[in-house]
């Protein structure tokens, strides 16, 4: 890594080059890896490393905006010269003020995100953790498919108001597919620290569900009750935040939230918040604008406290900006920057066990994920996705067996007002940017539209 010292230097003969223009040097240093494995072995071994280098310049209401990946001192002045160039193309949009030097944020040894060994670790704990997890699927029957991921980076915004904001950051993930005859079976583990992910955890639990999961028997559509494991609860709190928490979106009257402030809009056992500096998930601590985030209490007991805002939205609604700029999906990139992201949610846990929900109910479905999840209507978050990787069948208590995978199509807030289990324990899910940290969840209602031979 180059370090604070070393962006700061490149960032500052940005800033120069852009004269009297305003200016946003964005500066990412990184190094990912990634290791896949398939049929016992592994079959991929990708390292990248670079600097990303990103400069907005700002003339009036018209933005030019470039991105080039290579460092030096430069390659940061030409990427300003470009971003001067864009300008008499840009055309007119929103006003967007920037952030002033009491928006920033530096690093505070106090909060966690960065794990040396993660740094240091190379491709050999990828390539012992693929090996782990294999000796594990294969000794239960089934085969075993998936990627280990290592992540470093340094982040550095400034920007001609005298913002300066930087913060070295670590994650790893590790995503577990096993199949075995008719079944299927998953797990994922995620964190910014090596000891975060237990391969074998992970193994077992993925080669266990794929055994329970073989020959499964189709199961016609209809409304039945729906116990979710985290990785499908991740879907749909995911989708909850994007099209309910947007500042913008609720103040358009977009979101199911919009004019609901302060009521109630889901039952009081569900608290849903974003906070870049919780340790147990994987800390952002500043947006894609260099300001520093907020932790946002978007539901509590049920009731609608809040949306998350960036510079322009925050402007225009007439309240600061929450430090919710959104950032790319690109291996965590900074990098372009507009709208707003929830990355680091939390659904708050409840008292029940996955074992009290199956118990609890009389005919229902257990499901392991969701896939292909898409918007059907934003506003009441209405979605259409399928199950997969393993939907069991609960009758009178107890689980009967596998079903065929079942399209859904309904509104995750009606949905979620029929809670009635939340779990006792939460897991970190999503791969890449951020992460969601949830329990699992048992639904009174989910509509299930459509069936499949598979």
């Amino acid at each position: 890594m180059m370090g604070m010292s070393g962006l700061k230097s490149m960032a500052e003969a940005g800033l120069k080059e852009a004269g009297d223009l305003p200016a946003e040097i964005l500066l990412e240093g990184y190094r990912y890896g990634l290791t896949r494995f398939a049929e016992g072995q592994v079959h991929q071994n990708i390292s990248m490393d670079g600097v990303h280098v990103t400069a907005r310049v700002f003339s009036g209401r018209k933005k030019g905006e470039v991105t080039l990946s290579a460092p030096g001192t430069e390659r940061v002045r030409e990427a300003v010269r470009r971003a001067v160039e864009a300008l008499q193309y840009a055309g007119e949009g929103p006003e967007r003020p920037m952030p002033g030097s009491d928006a920033g944020y530096l690093p505070d040894a106090s909060i966690p995100g960065f794990d040396e060994k993660v740094e240091t670790c190379g491709g050999d704990w990828r390539a012992e953790t693929a090996r782990d997890v294999v000796k594990v699927v294969e000794r239960e029957g089934p085969r075993p498919f998936g990627r280990a991921v290592t992540e470093v980076n340094e982040r550095l915004i400034m920007n001609s108001e005298g913002l300066v904001s930087y913060t070295p950051r670590t994650a790893c993930d590790l995503i577990v597919t096993t199949i075995r005859s008719t079944g299927y079976g998953y797990s994922e583990r995620h964190g910014y620290a090596l000891d975060d992910i237990n391969a074998e955890e992970a193994g077992m639990e993925a080669a266990g569900g794929c055994n329970m999961a073989r020959d499964p028997q189709p199961f016609p559509a209809g409304d039945y009750s729906a116990i979710l494991l985290p990785y499908a609860t991740a879907d749909m709190v995911s989708f909850l935040a994007r099209l309910g928490a947007d500042g913008e979106a609720i103040g358009e009257g977009r979101s199911f939230m919009s004019d609901r402030m302060g009521e109630k809009v889901l039952p009081e056992s569900i608290d849903l918040w974003d906070d870049g500096f919780d340790p147990r998930g994987r800390p952002i601590p500043f947006d894609a604008e260099g300001v520093a985030k907020q932790r946002v209490d978007i539901i509590q007991g049920g009731i609608a406290r809040g949306g998350l805002y960036n510079q322009m939205s925050g402007s225009a609604q007439g309240c600061p900006s929450t430090g919710h700029t959104a950032v790319s999906q690109s291996f965590g990139s900074f990098r372009g920057g507009g709208g707003v992201a929830a990355q680091n949610l939390f659904l708050g846990e409840g008292s029940a066990t996955v074992e009290e929900m199956i118990q609890d109910t009389d005919l229902g479905l257990l499901i392991t994920n969701f896939h292909y999840t898409r918007v059907v209507e934003p506003r009441d978050v209405i979605i259409t996705g399928m199950t997969r990787n393993g939907t069991f069948l609960v009758r009178n208590g107890a689980i009967v067996g596998p079903v065929k995978n079942l399209r859904f199509t309904d509104s995750y807030v009606r949905a979620l007002n029929g809670l009635t289990h939340l779990g006792s324990e939460s897991m970190l899910c999503g791969e890449g940017v951020g992460s969601i940290r949830v329990p699992a969840i048992r639904l009174e209602s989910l509509r299930f539209t459509g069936t499949t031979d598979f």
